[in-house]
């Protein structure tokens, strides 16, 4: 089982436009040093963040409905995006549409959305065996 055990808040207040770009890198490391880490082909590539309504329903809004106020966006594409703080504790990422197993070594999720304003969310983690 995969998540993460804090709390943190996203504040989404600016304008959005459809020309609003969006990328996933996911890279890997064995030691955690910040220069072993290399790209993995789990990736989104960059392209306007309203073509991005399938990824959207089939991965992020299964993973973030329970644990975060993240909405449900009807329609074809993700637009209009609401204004709003979103709040997001106790994530579990088991939800069963991510690779169930991961190589042992630390992972960095990098996200980024480029438009009126630049943003970059970056996670951190640790996979390592669990014997139960």
């Amino acid at each position: 089982m995969v998540g993460y055990l804090s709390k943190y808040d996203l504040l989404h207040s600016y304008n959005e436009n459809i020309f609003n770009k969006f990328e996933v890198q996911i890279l890997r490391s064995v030691t955690g040093g910040e220069n072993d880490f290399k790209p993995l082909p789990m990736a989104v590539p960059k392209q306007r963040l309203i073509d991005l309504k399938r990824l959207y329903d089939d991965i992020v809004y299964p993973v973030m409905k329970d644990c975060s106020n993240m909405p449900k966006i009807e329609g074809d594409i993700l637009w209009p995006w609401p204004r709003n703080i979103y709040t997001f504790k106790m994530c579990n990422f088991d939800q069963g549409n991510l690779p169930e197993i991961m190589a042992e070594g630390y992972y960095k999720v990098k996200c980024t959305c480029e438009g009126e304003v630049k943003w970059i969310v970056t996670y951190f983690m640790r996979m390592k065996t669990q014997l139960i």
